[in-house]
């Protein structure tokens, strides 16, 4: 019991760890943003257990759609079955997070999607490639997907960001959660610029 209290300890970080990358790119026409749905990693740090990504059409009405990835490393269930979940407040929830913020980035809105079945290592798998020209990076996607959409109309700003990450969540009280959460890692939070004109919206790198 005692060894578990340590490990619990060790464990625990105040948020969740994003790691950023530079990892979003458009598509050879410009029509397709990238923001780490698939990314290649060449990062000496310990890789992150977690990661969530998107893409995005650069030219879209008011009401724009995004297509979010979430992922898990393999094993990632198991880790947290076993030695993870008995060091969180005991809300077990995981959900996407929206972020829409001015072009100071500054919070403008936000939203919980909340993921009851993650972690989930077949539905939710993170895959892990070498490339095959001698270097250590890796090429990095995941499976499975959601729709998210979003009325740009319903804010009063002309221009920002947006982006995703992935959270811990009071599943309980249906909330935020701001306390203490494990700190296992991710990567996510990659922003992609978007500008209203008219009855359009467009956005970019």
């Amino acid at each position: 019991m005692k060894r578990k209290t340590v490990n619990c300890l060790a464990l625990l970080l105040p948020t969740l760890l994003a790691v950023g990358c530079d990892a979003a790119e458009s598509s050879p026409d410009d029509s397709t943003i990238n923001a780490g749905a698939s990314f290649v990693d060449g990062s000496d740090l310990i890789s992150p257990m977690t990661g969530i990504g998107y893409t995005v059409e650069a030219n879209q009405p008011l009401v724009a759609s995004f297509t979010v990835y979430v992922g898990a490393m393999p094993g990632f269930a198991n880790i947290w079955a076993k030695y993870l979940a008995e060091c969180n407040p005991g809300f077990d929830k995981f959900a996407i997070h929206r972020i829409i913020e001015n072009d100071t980035e500054q919070l403008v809105a936000e939203k919980y999607i909340v993921l009851d079945d993650f972690p989930n290592d077949k539905k939710y798998p993170m895959h892990y490639e070498s490339l095959e020209d001698g270097s250590q990076q890796t090429f990095i996607y995941y499976d499975w997907f959601t729709a998210d959409i979003y009325d740009f109309d319903s804010i009063d700003i002309e221009m920002g960001y947006i982006y995703y990450t992935l959270s811990y969540y009071d599943g309980v009280n249906d909330q935020p959660f701001y306390g203490s959460a494990v700190g296992f890692g991710t990567y996510g939070g990659r922003k992609v610029k978007f500008q209203k004109q008219g009855d359009r919206v467009i956005f970019r790198l």
